[in-house]
């Protein structure tokens, strides 16, 4: 018994022994790798090396057969990585920090393998000057740092290559661009992130990786002594602050006449266009940080508005532009006298005519929403895959593509993938490739063979139903298990790993022709793209009816037409109206606080309680929300709106607010009258949208269908502080969209807040509460009750829309066949029956001898 338990207690001890051993040997390397990198960051009179690519081995002579099977399939040429540049030191503080675009994917490297590209402009004053990348990342801690590594690259040549590290606070890395390696126009930069665990070797574990970018502390570092901007074309070098925002402030005077403020924000989303900016903000008054200040009108009104801008135009104009590098601030102003037209405006502001580098160009198209796939074959190469032989255990790629935001998803075509990958010898049963659309798995593909396997052009199926209007996001997953995963995970073999997989960027996506019938109304389909308030040839100009004249409800409908202007990628045409609409219009936008707004138009609007609304917000103490960044609104400060722009007339005497005055009993009867007479049920759009609703209605006659006609599910408002919400118009052409908030300041805060890509990601439905505090969206409505926009009146387009409406309702198609074959036989049966069969005809013999 004694012996047993001393070989008990020594066997305990050699496996504490050895774990203790490995602990020590994990901690020296890390402390290695960060002294390392310390020193890296050091200053220094030379450049440091970066650190060595670790290239994995690969051994099978079968596994190589396969990876030079598909090598053949590669171009030739291919653009490697050099493992060169330098580190640069301590000296930074002072600069500006450009900061990147927001990436429609995010910016977490997430996985075993994952990584973003970024375009990003250089103008001619800034070729050839010195010019730093800061990387500022957090990763998790399950990272394991020996085996797990960044990599930066420019325009596809790497400039650095480092251990990941910072799993307890920030890091940062300052890399020196060399200056052959930009281009005038936009260039791309790319960041990967190759990562291991610690101590878990199993595909489930790889979930837990992740590296996130800081984007408050990246961006480019430069000298500061090149002017910022110096001709609308460099628009695009202007780069968001630190919240990812870029903000446009209109110059207006004290009294501006609605020719005025409607030129100004006109000018306002044709240079965000031209600047490809994201997410632009509109303010308005004068700014002294970063920023563009825009205006429009003669050189007198400038000299009244801004005399210090004004005696600092240079040039011939009629634009101007001028900068100032210590502040970032940046003035745009188109001076001309007499009647300044939109015409004039679009014709003179540079947008679609781009230049750079091969790689930054692809990558622009990737980020412009105008970039739509419809009817061709698109490269995975063009859509930012690379070669890369993978060697972990789950290797996950997604990207992007954009369908016009009238598609009509139904089942009447495929999306084919073309896929040409090749996997290792050795793989188990349970590994397999997963293709997933808009986070749904659509198809698997088992990756089995005990000896690997080249696929070559292996086409893969996705039915259209699974896309909608907009972005939408493809997954290639590939679970690459081996049966000794387990017994052969040792934490510091992350180096020594095969090749397991390797997708050719050459694989392809076809996109077949689609169907153009846009469904309204949908909030999320015109968040993302505009529709239908940028559909050309529609409906006429959208009308934006602004509750009253305070500066937050002209900064917010400006703010709404620059971001709708972005997704679209066109302008929006679009008419300023102070007031509340009569209910003959389109397209309205009805924009205000909620104490401005008449009952009559949020108790008729879809999906929201008005009467609770008011009710909630009124026991709300906060009257306002502090502004993005700072922690709490200072005390001085009244948080109250009090002050307001009036209209002036042509005659320069106050103008009187357009539209018609609703408090009145009887205008308020006739406008109720509209909405119930010719409200949701109105199909004056599609003779495809009233045949669906007959047919809906016989069949909830017939007792074969329930809930045809749904009520509107009613948003709950308790912890929303901002309100959008969207319906069909009364006449039935058009839809009337409501952002609404419990006061001016927190309409314009929490509205700027909104706009982002992440939020606008969740909208869906026909009535969405948003609380930034909480970055909380909630979405609520069903759809069932919506008109159709036919777009292109073709018969390609009018044979796919049926088809698409049969493949979506299958009970309709399957009692139109029957009933078309019922009809054929009895027509053939009454046929023969009043005819008869012909004298002397034998059934199967030939006419001819």
């Amino acid at each position: 018994m004694k012996n047993c338990t001393d070989r008990s207690m020594m066997k305990r001890l050699k496996q504490t022994t050895a774990i203790v051993l490995v602990s020590l040997l994990s901690a020296v390397l890390h402390a290695a790798a960060q002294e390392q990198t310390v020193n890296e960051n050091a200053p220094a009179t030379h450049g440091a090396e970066t650190l060595p690519a670790a290239t994995p081995t690969v051994s099978a002579a079968s596994y190589g057969n396969i990876m030079k099977a598909l090598s053949r399939l590669k171009p030739a040429g291919g653009t490697g990585p050099s493992a060169t540049g330098a580190m640069v030191g301590e000296g930074l503080s002072g600069m500006p920090l450009h900061h990147l675009p927001p990436h429609p994917l995010g910016t977490r490297l997430a996985g075993e393998s994952d990584s973003r590209t970024w375009p990003f402009y250089a103008g001619a004053a800034r070729l050839g000057r010195p010019a730093t990348f800061r990387l500022s990342y957090l990763n998790a801690v399950s990272v394991m740092p020996e085996g797990s590594f960044l990599e930066i690259s420019i325009n596809g040549e790497a400039l650095y290559k480092g251990p990941i590290f910072a799993s307890t606070e920030p890091a940062s890395i300052d890399i020196e661009i060399p200056p052959q390696l930009l281009a005038l126009g936009y260039n791309a930069l790319t960041v990967k992130a190759n990562q291991r665990h610690r101590v878990d070797c199993t595909p489930d574990a790889t979930y837990e990786l992740w590296t996130d970018i800081v984007e408050s502390g990246t961006g480019f570092i430069t000298d500061g002594t090149e002017s910022l901007l110096s001709t609308l074309a460099d628009l695009p070098s202007v780069t968001p602050s630190a919240d990812g925002k870029i903000r446009l402030r209109t110059l207006l005077p004290d009294r501006p006449s609605d020719a005025q403020i409607q030129n100004a924000f006109d000018l306002a989303q044709m240079i965000a266009l031209a600047g490809d900016f994201a997410s632009p903000v509109i303010e308005i008054g004068e700014g002294f940080g970063p920023g563009i200040d825009v205006f429009v009108g003669s050189k007198a009104e400038l000299m009244a508005r801004a005399p210090d801008l004004a005696e600092g135009l240079k040039g011939e104009g009629p634009f101007y532009v001028s900068a100032e590098p210590e502040t970032g601030a940046i003035f745009v102003a188109l001076v001309m006298d007499g009647e300044i037209t939109r015409a004039n405006m679009r014709k003179a502001v540079p947008v679609g005519d781009v230049q750079g580098t091969p790689l930054g160009l692809q990558t622009l198209a990737m980020f412009s929403p105008a970039r739509i796939f419809e009817g061709r074959r698109t490269s995975l190469r063009g859509l930012g895959f690379q070669d890369e032989d993978f060697s972990g255990r789950l290797y996950r790629r997604s990207f992007q593509v954009n369908l016009s935001p009238d598609f009509y998803p139904a089942d009447y075509d495929v999306v084919k993938l073309d896929l040409t990958a090749a996997y290792a010898p050795g793989l188990s049963s349970r590994s397999a490739m997963t293709v997933r659309v808009n986070g749904v798995t659509k198809t698997s593909i088992a990756l089995g063979n005990a000896s690997g396997a080249v696929m070559k052009n292996k086409s893969i199926e996705l039915a259209l139903s699974a896309f909608k209007a907009g972005r939408n996001t493809i997954e290639i997953e590939a679970r690459l298990n081996k049966d000794t995963d387990i017994a052969e995970c040792v934490p510091l073999s992350g180096n020594a790993e095969t090749s397991r997989f390797l997708l050719s960027p050459e694989s392809t996506i076809v996109m077949p022709p689609i169907a153009h019938f846009g469904m309204l109304p949908d909030l999320g389909n015109t968040l993302r793209s505009g529709f239908p308030y940028v559909n050309r040839g529609a409906l006429g100009p959208t009308t934006i009816f602004m509750a009253d004249r305070q500066e937050q409800t002209l900064a917010a409908a400006a703010s709404i037409i620059a971001h709708l202007a972005g997704v679209a990628g066109q302008p929006v045409d679009f008419k300023l109206q102070t007031g509340f609409p009569r209910g003959d219009e389109n397209n309205a936008i009805i924009v205000g606080e909620l104490d401005a707004i008449p009952a009559v138009v949020t108790d008729t609007m879809a999906s929201i309680d008005g009467g609770k609304l008011r009710m909630r917000w009124q026991k709300v103490g906060d009257a306002a929300v502090p502004p993005a960044g700072d922690d709490a609104t200072p005390a001085n400060v009244d948080k109250l709106p009090t002050g307001s722009i009036t209209a002036l007339g042509q005659d320069g005497n106050p103008a009187e607010a357009a539209g018609p005055v609703v408090n009145p009993e009887e205008e308020l009867r006739k406008f109720r009258e509209r909405w119930t007479s010719t409200g949701e049920n109105n199909s004056y759009l599609s003779f495809l949208t009233d045949f669906q609703e007959r047919v809906a209605a016989m069949l909830v006659d017939a007792g074969l269908r329930s809930g045809a006609y749904r009520l509107p599910e009613t948003l709950d408002v308790a912890d929303s502080n901002l309100i959008v919400s969207q319906s069909l118009s009364p006449s039935g052409r058009g839809v009337w969209t409501l952002v609404t908030a419990k006061d001016a300041i927190s309409l314009t805060v929490e509205l700027e807040r909104f706009l982002r890509p992440e939020p606008i990601s969740k909208a869906t439905g026909l009535a969405i509460g948003f609380n930034s505090k909480t970055a909380e969206v909630l979405n609520a409505g069903n759809a069932d009750q919506r008109s159709g926009i036919l777009g292109a009146r073709s018969f390609i387009n009018m044979r796919l829309v049926v088809a698409g409406w049969l493949s979506n309702n299958p009970f309709v198609y399957v009692v139109g066949l029957l009933s078309i074959v019922l009809l054929g036989g009895f027509t053939a049966h009454r046929f023969l029956m009043r005819h008869g069969r012909q004298n002397g005809h034998v059934t199967g013999t030939g006419e001819h001898g």
